[in-house]
């Protein structure tokens, strides 16, 4: 774990996609059926990358909704002096639902940052 809390969530997240590697997302066996990488193993890849990148007092919570009366679940909330809020997607699916379930306004809430990878390229061989 980190020794201290990211300046801020552009920081965070750009060190939490620096450790994540092309590799570990193109030999994922956690595809949907149109053999992309599924958001779930997505979510769970960068949650990995995610805790490193934050110091032992900070809190990721996944699947959040009741907290802030949302209609769905925020995939990630940052329970530190900063609380933030990330939704992950793949290819731009759902975005117009990840943008429903951001906390109401006035809330001390961070974000919400929206993160999705690269379009997987074929490399000719």
């Amino acid at each position: 774990r980190a020794l201290t809390m990211p300046a801020d969530i552009d920081t965070l997240l750009k060190q939490t996609l620096m450790k994540i590697t092309a590799h570990e997302l193109t030999n994922s066996v956690g595809c949907n059926v149109d053999a992309e990488l599924s958001e779930h193993t997505w979510q769970m890849q960068f949650f990995c990358k995610l805790t490193s990148n934050l110091p032992a007092e900070c809190c990721v919570s996944p699947d959040i909704g009741a907290l802030f009366d949302t209609s769905g679940k925020l995939d990630f909330f940052i329970n530190s002096t900063a609380c933030w809020v990330l939704e992950l997607l793949i290819n731009g699916k759902g975005i117009t639902g990840h943008f429903t379930r951001a906390p109401p306004q006035g809330l001390p809430v961070g974000g919400p940052a929206l993160c999705e990878p690269a379009p997987q390229k074929t490399v000719p061989t």
